[in-house]
């Protein structure tokens, strides 16, 4: 079985426009990030890596880049759970619908099988929101962290020896 590993830079944060973002450099399998190594401002990324400077660990970066990995298996794994939840309420609500068709009065279906159908109902729409909860968390944690504010941005322009322009809020 062949397993790729290796180190990338993973978790974009505190971007400043035109100038560069932080991301931190991790130790991954097959793309995951596992063991953060060090964070950096990267101002390029260049074919044989990037450009940038060290900076001090970020925990932003980390929990950045962890928890939209967590999120997309979690998308991964309530889409399998949906699939499986589909399957089961179409072979529940046919079998409803069957028995409809083959008895005069309605009240005399089984009461497992209706249960059955609406409870697959009822988890398929369960799991395409819980997909949708995740999805949209995926991008709102890429949004809130993704440009630096105030005393970061003043700290980061600091080390690359550009001064902060005049109409830059220091309270943003």
């Amino acid at each position: 079985m062949f397993v790729y590993y290796g180190t990338r830079h993973c978790g974009p944060v505190d971007a400043i426009a035109e100038l560069g973002e932080v991301r931190t450099r991790f130790f991954h399998v097959w793309f995951v990030p596992l063991i953060p190594i060090g964070s950096m401002f990267i101002t390029e990324d260049t074919d044989d890596g990037v450009r940038g400077f060290k900076v001090g660990l970020s925990l932003k970066s980390i929990f950045v880049a962890w928890s939209r990995t967590a999120l997309f298996f979690s998308v991964i794994g309530l889409g399998v759970f949906c699939a499986a939840t589909a399957m089961d309420a179409v072979d529940a609500t046919g079998a409803v619908f069957r028995l409809l068709q083959k008895v005069d009065d309605p009240t005399k279906i089984p009461t497992p099988k209706l249960v059955s159908a609406v409870e697959g109902v009822g988890g398929l729409a369960c799991g395409a929101s819980s997909m949708g909860a995740c999805v949209l968390s995926w991008w709102a944690i890429g949004r809130v962290f993704r440009n630096a504010r105030g005393a970061r941005k003043a700290e980061l322009m600091g080390m690359l020896g550009v001064a902060p322009g005049l109409d830059d809020d220091p309270f943003d």
